[in-house]
């Protein structure tokens, strides 16, 4: 979240709880965040 709100010049410390939330939701969509080839219980 701090490596989107440096990119955007948003200050995250004086976002409320809402618009931390609403980031949060936008992130969780973006194709760039998820692991396209996750190796969890592999060996």
């Amino acid at each position: 979240m701090m490596f989107i709100c440096k990119r955007l010049r948003l200050n995250y410390g004086k976002l409320n709880g809402e618009e931390k939330a609403a980031l949060k939701r936008l992130a969780g969509k973006s194709d760039l965040l998820k692991n396209p080839n996750p190796h969890r219980g592999r060996k």
